[in-house]
C-alpha cells in the first residue's frame, strides 16, 4: 500500500511540475477547508500518537506527538490569519504579511519535529523509555510543541508587518522560496533516513515517510509556482491535506487489523471460556479460587457432589473448619511456600464431608495476583486400598511370625508333655512310698504341684500354637458364660464391677468348652489387671453376620461375637501389636506368664474364628472373640462322668516313647487291665491280628509313616465298635481327630484315664 501511494505521489508531482506556474481559480472557501481539515485531522492524529505513546513509551513517538500537535495549532493560526478564510475579504487576525510567516514557521517547525523523531528512531530503535522519564516526556514535549506553535503564530500575527517581506501582490520573494525549499529538503532528509537507515522501518515510520514526501513535493511545487493561487500553490495545500490523512489512514488500518484480531481473540477467548466453564461444571475434581487467609471465593459443582456442602456453605467457612485438625500444619506450610514464590504446591489432606466422614483429597495449588487456584482429586479409595494393603501385609507378617513361634513352642511343648507324663505318672507311687516320711511327702506334693503347673503351661503353649488337642462340642455361649459368672466375679474382685450384656437369641458354637472357659478367663484377668482402682468390666455377646470384605481376617458367615470391654488405662500403640506374642507381658515379674492372650489367640483360630484387640491409652481396651455359629439347634448333652473303677481285659498300648509307655502301662495295670505295648502302628497291626484286644490306647504322633489317627481308623474298620482312646500332647489341628475318637491330653492322671476308658467302653 505504501509503495503504491509513493508511486502515485511521484507521478502526480512530475505531471504537475510543468504546470506549476499556471494560474488557478480563486476558490474563496479553499483555505478555510484546507486549514480546518488539517487542524481536525492532525489533532486527531496527535491524540492517537499520544495513545500509542502511553502504551509504548518511546522518544521517537512522543516527538511525533509534538510534531502533529504543533501542526494542528499552527493550522488554526493559519485559518485565523488568512484573508477571507473566516471574515469576508480580510483576515480575522494579523496583517497581510502574517499569513506568510505563519505558513513558513508551520512547515519548518513541522519538518524539524519530524526530522528529530526520525533521527531518534534511527539512533534508539524500539527502545522503551524508563517509566519516570516516559511520564516526564509525555508531558513536556506536547507542552513545548503547543507553546512553540502559539508563540510562532502570535509573533507573526502581532509583528508581521515589521518582519522581512515574504511576498508582494501575491508573488513570493526569494526569502519565501528559501524557507519552503529548506523545509522540503529537511522533509526529504527525513524520508531518506527512514528508507535507508532503518532496517527495516516500522510501519508507523514507513507511513510517516509518505506524509513527509507528500509535503516535500507540495512545497517544491509551490516554490516553482512562485505565487498564490497557482497550480503549484494549490498542489502544496492539497498535498499537505493528503499527508495529514496518511497517518490517520495508518491508524485506521491498524485499528481495523486490531479490531479483527480482537474479534478473533475475543471469539477464541469466549470459546475457551465456554470450554473452561464446561470443564468447570462437569469436572469431578474440586476446583476453586481461594484467599491466603483460607476462604473460598469460587467453587465448581463438584464440591457439593464430593463433600455434600453447598457453595454458600463452603464460602461461609474457613478451610480450618473443613480440614482435619491433624493436617493443619502441612496446609499452612503449603500456603507459605506459595507466598514465598513457589510456582506449584502439591499436598494431601482430609476434608470433612457434610455427613461427618472424612475424604482424602490430593491438592495441586498455584497462585496469581494474590489468590490461590486449587484443584483437588478424591483419593479416599486409593488411601483405603493402601491401608487395606498395609494391613494385609502386616497381618501376613504377623501370621508368619505366629506360625514360626507356634512351630517352636509346639515342638517344645510336645517334648515337655512327654517328660511331664513320666513325672506325673510316677507321683502316686512316689507319694505311697514316702507316706511315712513327712518331709519326703511334702517334697512329693511339691513335685505334683509343679507338674500340674507345667502341664497348664504346656497347655497354653499348645493352644497358642494351635496344636492343642481339642474336644469340640456344641455349647450355649450365654449359658456357659452365666455358669462361669461366679468364678469371673471372684476373679475381678470387689473393686471392679462385672456386667453381662448377652443377647437373648445368642447362637450356639462348636468349641472345646474348657478351652473357651480358659480363654474367657484369661481375657477377664487381663481386663482386671488393666484397672488400677475402681472400674467396670463388661462382657457382651451377640450374633453377627460377617461379609468377608471388611471383617477381621476376611471372615464371612454367621458368628457369635463375644467382647470384653474394660475401663482401664488402655494399651500404647507400640505394645498393642505384640500382645498376642507368647511370653510377652507388661506385668511385673511373678504376675504373669505372657501366655494368657496367646492362648486366646490360638484357641480362637483353632476354633475357626479370630480375636481382635482395640485400645486407646486412657480410655480402656476391648478384646473381641469371633466364633463360628453352629447350625445345630441345641447344645450337646452331658452324661455323668463315670467314676474310676477297676476293670478287666486286654489293652493294646501303642506309644513310641518307652518311658511314657511304661507310665501308661503302669496306670492301665493299676486299673486292672492286661497291657501289651507296641512301639509303632505297624507293630500294633501285627499284634492286633494275632491277639484279641478289648481296648486300644494309642498315641497320635508316632514315627513309621502311620500316626495314631490312621491306626485307629484302620482298627475300627477291621473291628467296628472297638473302644479306642487317642492320647497326645500335640496335634496338628483339632479337625484332624475324628469325633468318634476321644482325645486324652498329656499329661493325664490315673483318674482321667479311668474316666475316659469308662466313657468309651460304655
Amino acid at each position: 500500500m505504501t509503495a503504491v501511494l509513493a508511486a502515485a505521489y511521484l507521478v502526480v508531482g512530475a505531471a504537475l511540475l510543468p504546470f506549476a506556474r499556471e494560474a488557478g481559480p480563486d476558490l474563496p472557501g479553499f483555505n478555510a477547508l484546507f486549514a480546518g481539515g488539517v487542524f481536525v485531522i492532525e489533532g486527531v492524529t496527535a491524540f492517537l500518537l499520544m495513545v500509542l505513546y502511553r502504551r509504548q513509551p518511546q522518544r521517537s513517538v512522543v516527538l511525533l506527538v509534538g510534531a502533529y500537535l504543533y501542526s494542528a495549532v499552527m493550522s488554526l493560526g493559519y485559518l485565523l490569519a488568512y484573508p477571507g478564510a473566516v471574515a469576508a475579504g480580510r483576515p480575522l487576525m494579523g496583517t497581510p504579511q502574517s499569513i506568510g510567516w505563519i505558513y513558513n514557521n508551520w512547515v519548518v517547525g513541522f519538518a524539524l519535529f519530524t526530522f528529530a523523531a526520525v533521527l531518534v528512531e534511527v539512533l534508539q530503535g524500539h527502545r522503551r523509555s524508563p517509566d519516570r522519564q516516559a511520564r516526564r516526556l509525555g508531558t513536556l514535549v506536547p507542552a513545548l510543541a503547543t507553546v512553540a506553535a502559539l508563540a510562532m503564530s502570535g509573533l507573526a500575527i502581532m509583528v508581521g508587518d515589521r518582519l522581512p517581506l515574504l511576498g508582494a501582490g501575491g508573488t513570493w520573494t526569494s526569502l519565501n522560496a528559501i524557507f519552503n525549499s529548506a523545509a522540503a529538503l529537511l522533509l526529504a532528509a527525513g524520508v531518506a533516513l527512514i528508507l535507508l537507515a532503518m532496517r527495516p522501518p516500522r510501519d508507523l515510520f514507513l507511513w510517516l515517510s509518505l506524509a513527509l514526501a507528500a509535503i516535500a513535493i507540495g512545497n517544491m511545487l509551490s516554490v516553482v509556482g512562485g505565487a498564490r493561487y497557482t497550480v503549484g500553490w494549490y498542489a502544496c495545500r492539497l498535498s499537505w491535506l493528503v499527508s495529514s490523512g496518511v497517518l490517520l489512514l495508518y491508524f485506521l488500518g491498524k485499528f481495523v487489523r486490531q479490531e479483527g484480531e480482537l474479534s478473533r481473540t475475543t471469539g477464541d477467548l469466549e470459546e475457551r471460556t465456554r470450554e473452561r466453564d464446561r470443564i468447570w461444571s462437569v469436572s469431578e475434581d474440586l476446583l476453586a479460587v481461594a484467599t491466603f487467609d483460607g476462604y473460598f471465593l469460587t467453587l465448581n459443582p463438584a464440591w457439593e457432589k464430593m463433600l455434600g456442602w453447598s457453595e454458600a456453605e463452603v464460602k461461609a467457612m474457613n478451610t480450618d473448619a473443613l480440614r482435619h485438625p491433624d493436617d493443619a500444619a502441612p496446609a499452612r506450610q503449603g500456603r507459605a511456600s506459595l507466598a514465598e514464590g513457589a510456582p506449584t504446591v502439591r499436598m494431601q489432606n482430609r476434608f470433612r464431608h457434610k455427613d461427618g466422614s472424612w475424604r482424602w483429597i490430593s491438592w495441586t495449588m498455584t497462585t496469581d495476583q494474590g489468590l490461590i487456584y486449587v484443584a483437588g482429586r478424591d483419593i479416599t479409595a486409593e488411601k483405603q486400598a493402601e491401608e487395606t494393603m498395609r494391613k494385609a501385609e502386616a497381618d501376613a507378617a504377623h501370621r508368619h511370625k505366629m506360625e514360626a513361634l507356634g512351630q517352636l513352642t509346639g515342638g517344645v511343648a510336645h517334648d515337655f508333655n512327654n517328660l511331664l507324663m513320666i513325672v506325673s505318672g510316677y507321683i502316686p507311687r512316689l507319694k505311697e512310698a514316702v507316706a511315712s516320711d513327712l518331709k519326703a511327702s511334702q517334697a512329693a506334693l511339691a513335685i505334683e504341684s509343679a507338674s500340674r503347673r507345667g502341664a497348664a503351661l504346656t497347655r497354653q503353649l499348645l493352644s497358642f500354637s494351635r496344636r492343642q488337642p481339642l474336644n469340640p462340642e456344641v455349647i450355649d455361649v450365654a449359658a456357659t458364660i452365666k455358669e462361669l459368672e461366679p468364678i469371673l466375679r471372684s476373679t475381678v474382685g470387689p473393686q471392679v464391677r462385672l456386667e453381662l450384656a448377652l443377647a437373648h437369641d445368642l447362637g450356639l458354637v462348636r468349641v472345646d468348652t474348657s478351652e473357651f472357659e480358659l480363654a474367657l478367663l484369661n481375657i477377664v484377668l487381663n481386663a482386671r489387671d488393666a484397672i488400677q482402682q475402681d472400674g467396670v468390666v463388661t462382657i457382651s455377646a451377640e450374633n453377627r453376620q460377617l461379609d468377608g470384605g471388611n471383617a477381621p481376617d476376611g471372615l464371612s458367615g454367621a458368628f457369635v461375637v463375644i467382647a470384653v470391654r474394660d475401663s482401664g488405662q488402655g494399651i500404647a500403640p507400640d505394645v498393642l501389636s505384640r500382645v498376642f506374642d507368647p511370653f510377652f507381658t507388661t506385668k511385673s515379674v511373678g504376675k504373669g506368664t505372657g501366655l494368657g492372650l496367646s492362648q486366646v489367640h490360638g484357641f480362637s483360630h483353632q476354633s475357626g474364628g479370630t480375636v481382635t484387640i482395640d485400645s486407646t491409652p486412657g480410655r480402656g481396651t476391648v478384646v473381641t472373640l469371633y466364633l463360628p455359629r453352629s447350625p445345630e439347634s441345641r447344645p450337646a448333652a452331658h452324661d455323668d462322668e463315670a467314676a474310676p473303677s477297676t476293670a478287666a481285659g486286654k489293652v493294646l498300648l501303642v506309644e513310641d516313647n518307652a518311658d511314657v509307655a511304661a507310665v501308661g502301662q503302669s496306670m492301665l495295670e493299676e486299673i486292672g487291665y492286661t497291657v501289651r505295648p507296641a512301639a509303632d502302628a505297624r507293630q500294633a497291626l501285627v499284634m492286633f491280628e494275632a491277639e484279641d484286644f478289648d481296648l486300644v490306647v494309642s498315641d497320635i504322633v508316632m514315627p513309621g509313616g502311620m500316626n495314631g489317627i490312621e491306626l485307629a481308623e484302620e482298627l475300627r474298620h477291621r473291628r467296628p465298635g472297638l473302644p479306642i482312646v487317642l492320647v497326645s500332647g500335640y496335634a496338628a489341628s483339632a479337625s484332624a481327630v475324628p469325633e468318634q475318637f476321644p482325645v486324652l491330653r498329656k499329661p493325664f492322671r490315673l483318674e482321667q484315664l479311668a474316666q475316659t476308658i469308662a466313657r468309651v467302653s460304655s
